[in-house]
């Protein structure tokens, strides 16, 4: 009789050991998932609030986030020409506004490879196929600048 009173007892303890390892188990799972929603939520920032090192920092955790196309897919893609030089500028000393690359800066000189993207924006084609590398959006008005692959 005691010795089926000691086996019972060790029974459930044992069971109850099972149990408790489980519950336990089960506990470090769910806190896991529980920290797991932490992270991402944290990921959620209000950069309307943030100070200027804020973003600064912000950026150096992030990185470069690389939007750009291959050179290969630029050059087949974007449509070059020659620049000519429109008539009310040509041999004209008035003070006639010239196209210019905003990239650069400089205004398009006659005979110049200029590049247009698909919103109508036109660029030097060096600074234009550089630019696409990184980003895929017209510098002046963010369109896409060409086609997706």
């Amino acid at each position: 009789q005691i010795l089926l009173e000691w086996c019972k007892d060790q029974v459930y303890n044992g069971s109850l050991r099972l149990l408790q390892q489980a519950a336990m188990a089960t506990m470090s799972t769910f806190y896991d998932a529980i920290h797991l929603i932490d992270e991402q939520w944290d990921m959620g920032l209000d950069i309307d609030s943030m100070t200027y090192e804020d973003l600064l920092a912000l950026q150096e955790q992030i990185g470069d986030v690389n939007t750009g196309l291959p050179e290969r897919y630029i050059h087949q893609n974007l449509r070059v020409h020659q620049y000519v030089v429109p008539r009310a500028a040509r041999g004209s000393d008035q003070s006639v506004e010239k196209d210019a690359c905003i990239i650069c800066q400089e205004e398009f000189e006659a005979r110049d490879l200029v590049g247009t993207l698909d919103c109508g924006h036109k660029y030097h084609e060096a600074c234009i196929k550089q630019w696409l590398m990184v980003k895929n959006l017209c510098p002046i008005c963010k369109a896409t600048a060409l086609p997706a692959e």
